[in-house]
């Protein structure tokens, strides 16, 4: 828990900017204290209720810690955070995607094992994926999650079509496999 002496409130952003820049602990618990509670609003808002949303906030004051120096205008400290902010709810958005159409991608592929916890399935799923060749991994991903064709796969892959439906189909083999040995 951050103690509430060490932090300077009554500092404008200006003066709390050139701090952050000279390293100052202080500066930063300031910063935080003074903003986490905003950013945390905006992203709540972008997402709602999320057990995400600490992290975001933590990776939000991170990156700002490390990027200070990028700041052009201190005026301008609240838009940046929310900017950053804003970025990083992004990714997070982008994996919650992404972990989804795995997730559909993944329970097409593999319907018929038995298993009534779908995270516990993904988790496993994800767990035999490590043991399939990444020359294998990489084309199936691309294909069943990301929907990549297999005219962009030879390109993405440098290989032939082929080679790229040989290799999708192999993961395909081994993944039902290893799949139905657990």
């Amino acid at each position: 828990m951050m103690a509430m002496q060490s932090v300077e409130l009554h500092v404008d952003d200006e003066i709390l900017v050139e701090k952050l820049r000279l390293g100052d602990d202080r500066a930063f618990q300031t910063l935080f204290v003074r903003y986490a509670r905003y950013v945390a609003g905006v992203i709540y808002r972008l997402i709602g209720n999320d057990a995400n949303l600490d992290d975001i906030v933590q990776e939000t004051f991170l990156a700002a810690a490390r990027g200070i120096k990028e700041l052009s205008d201190p005026k301008k400290l609240k838009l940046w955070l929310v900017t950053i902010a804003v970025r990083h709810t992004g990714r997070s958005l982008t994996r919650q995607k992404r972990h989804t159409a795995l997730k559909q991608a993944l329970m097409q592929q593999v319907s018929s094992i038995p298993n009534d916890d779908d995270d516990e399935r993904i988790q496993e799923i994800y767990d035999a994926l490590n043991y399939i060749n990444p020359k294998l991994r990489i084309p199936w991903f691309l294909n069943k999650v990301e929907g990549f064709t297999i005219a962009q796969l030879t390109s993405i892959c440098n290989c032939s079509s082929a080679t790229i439906k040989r290799r999708i189909k192999q993961a395909d083999d081994r993944l039902k496999r290893r799949l139905h040995a657990v």
